[in-house]
């Protein structure tokens, strides 16, 4: 098998489990009731680019 092949098999292999790892890290938070609503993430998020992009001009 040419090493391209394989460097391509073990890179969607990785993918797949760190998706997967994702996924139940999503359905642990869920179940515990760890979450924030999207709006909220978002705000959060664009407050605190704003105050990154005024401190470095």
């Amino acid at each position: 098998m040419p090493i391209e092949t394989v460097y391509q098999s073990n890179a969607a292999r990785h993918d797949a489990l760190w998706m997967l790892k994702l996924m139940l890290q999503g359905e642990t938070d869920t179940q515990k009731n760890r979450l924030i609503p999207q709006g909220k993430v978002f705000d959060t998020l664009r407050a605190s680019l704003l105050e990154r992009q005024k401190q470095h001009g």
